[in-house]
């Protein structure tokens, strides 16, 4: 198994097992991080952790900056109605996700931008970014939390859980009820069922062509 990894820099690390091995990490483009010797796929497992944990610590945003923006912007979104659901980052991009209930505008976005953007620069987060990206959520979006079923009742979704015998199992139902740890769906036979959200592997919006 040859994980994949992208992003800046180079970065020349000692092999976890201490067998004399030497691996580069060239970020500068897409590469390929070559394995030669590892004695279990636990080893092999905690090695590709270790890159992957790299990534995200030297290259994406901490999530004590993510919270920092959302601390700070929710509350004046949330009085024109708009909820500022994540931040992400794209190379040099910083972008807010936002959600209204009667439905997004250009014109709201832009609002947004307008009302957001001097009080990123005076508290210094957008520092590291060249472009200011405002944006609704997309319908592919995973569902996660609680408040992302609570945005899609009435909506049919397709969710992958962790059964009790420690297998996965796929369910398709119509969001009906959503409680802070758990979400109820009503299935094509009528029934309902109810999941809890912390044994969702992956969640999303069912789409029909």
């Amino acid at each position: 198994m040859i994980p994949r990894c992208f992003g800046i820099g180079r970065v020349v690390k000692r092999s976890p097992w201490n067998s004399g091995e030497v691996f580069v990490l060239d970020l500068s483009i897409p590469v390929n991080c070559v394995l030669r010797h590892h004695r279990n796929r636990e080893d092999l497992y905690e090695w590709e952790y270790r890159v992957f944990l790299f990534f995200i610590l030297y290259v994406g945003m901490t999530a004590a900056e993510k919270n920092s923006i959302i601390e700070m912007l929710a509350p004046m979104l949330d009085i024109d109605g708009i909820e500022l659901v994540d931040v992400e980052t794209h190379s040099k991009t910083l972008r807010l996700l936002i959600y209204k209930r009667d439905g997004l505008s250009v014109a709201d976005c832009q609002m947004v931008n307008q009302v957001v953007r001097p009080i990123l620069e005076v508290h210094a987060h957008l520092a590291n970014y060249a472009q200011l990206e405002v944006a609704s959520l997309g319908i592919d979006r995973p569902l996660r939390t609680a408040k992302d079923f609570q945005r899609n009742c009435g909506r049919t979704v397709q969710i992958e859980i962790i059964a009790q015998n420690g297998h996965t199992r796929q369910i398709q139902g119509t969001v009906v009820e959503v409680h802070p740890e758990e979400v109820v769906l009503t299935q094509a036979d009528g029934k309902d069922i109810s999941v809890k959200i912390s044994h969702i592997l992956n969640a999303r919006i069912h789409l029909k062509w």
